[in-house]
């Protein structure tokens, strides 16, 4: 008893007090930000997996998957919530997952580069806060001691991670991509050393270069009640006009003074007449008003709530709170392309992409 008396309050003096839970978005916030160098503690300064994950978690303890894998690490406490844990220390791998109903779970690994740094990839998954999983690269600086975060990651095509999941290796290099459907075949991402990984696999898993750091784009649909009239230029001339007897989405980029850019010059169709109609030849810009664009928030049921912000930011003052599933105008995006700027009547503020729904005929999951 005086043993566990010990360990639950060392527990305690490790755990911040009254730490505000992060969930997984403003972790993916705080990375993207280039706010996630991380001190990692040696004794004899070569350290390993265990040291490198006990750096990650200490940092971010106050998500409660990543908060578990500190408890693991550090206070090596049973704890009921978690339904694996595996430390390969010879191998440089971690694991753990938690009880639940779906998915949630965290990963790391590292990769030793020919020059004799070492690379660190770190996945989380919370379907609960995030329904897509994570994927954080890491270069360890052994003069500062520091993982440092790299930006963009060190793969030559991003696959888009709605669409597959994937799992970091314990023994071998590469790492697994699991497509959403399995007759798409195998995808990887190949270890190519200083020269980061090589992306295998079906094209619509590969994201799109619009998709890179810096060139965000934002998926939608049209709602227009008359023509939709498509432009040479932001309010220039007319080059192709789409009819409103139809169901079209579209992806959009690069907003300007409410105007956006069509990504591949094309739009498609939804419904029973699915297919795509080329706007004008690919690469050829192609520009329509944010008026007549529409995306749908996820905040089904009545009276369920989604705040808008004034900047893309969880730490960023509430500008408006929608009430219920609410059609919403998109009129920026944030660099990364993990928020949206969004207008609803006299509402404007930002949202999270993963509260936004594009599908113009159902609900999202």
């Amino acid at each position: 008893m005086k043993r566990l008396l010990t360990l639950a309050c060392l527990l305690a003096f490790l755990l911040p007090l009254g730490a505000q839970e992060l969930t997984l978005p403003e972790i993916e916030e705080t990375w993207l930000n280039d706010q996630g160098t991380i001190s990692v503690q040696a004794p004899k300064g070569n350290p390993g997996i265990a040291e490198f994950a006990v750096a990650f978690s200490r940092k971010y303890q106050a998500n409660v998957l990543v908060g578990k894998l500190y408890n693991k690490l550090v206070a090596k406490l049973a704890d009921e919530d978690v339904a694996d844990f595996d430390l390969d220390t010879r191998n440089g791998y971690v694991g753990i997952s938690l009880v639940s109903d779906g998915d949630v779970h965290a990963q790391m690994c590292y990769w030793n580069l020919p020059d004799g740094t070492k690379r660190i990839g770190v996945k989380l998954l919370n379907v609960y806060e995030l329904p897509r999983p994570l994927l954080f690269f890491y270069d360890y600086d052994g003069t500062s001691r520091t993982m440092q975060p790299l930006h963009p990651s060190p793969v030559d095509h991003l696959p888009d991670f709605t669409r597959c999941d994937f799992s970091l290796p314990k023994t071998g290099k590469d790492i697994r991509l699991y497509p959403e459907y399995e007759t798409e075949g195998e995808a990887w991402l190949r270890f190519a050393g200083l020269d980061g990984f090589r992306f295998e696999g079906p094209d619509n898993i590969e994201m799109a270069d619009s998709m890179a750091p810096g060139q965000p784009i934002v998926y939608c649909f049209i709602v227009d009640e008359s023509k939709t009239n498509i432009r040479q230029t932001p309010g220039g001339a007319v080059i192709a006009q789409l009819s409103p007897e139809q169901i079209y989405s579209l992806i959009v980029t690069k907003p300007s003074n409410g105007w956006w850019q069509i990504e591949y010059s094309s739009v498609s169709l939804e419904g029973d007449e699915e297919g795509e109609i080329q706007l004008a030849p690919r690469g050829t810009p192609c520009w329509i008003h944010y008026s007549v664009l529409g995306i749908s928030t996820r905040n089904y049921g009545e009276n369920a709530k989604l705040d808008l912000y004034a900047e893309p930011s969880w730490k960023a003052a509430v500008s408006g709170t929608l009430i219920g599933e609410t059609l919403v105008h998109p009129i920026d995006v944030s660099a990364d392309g993990g928020w949206v700027k969004v207008r609803y009547e006299q509402l404007t503020g930002w949202v999270r992409v993963e509260d936004l729904c594009s599908n113009p005929l159902t609900t999202c999951p």
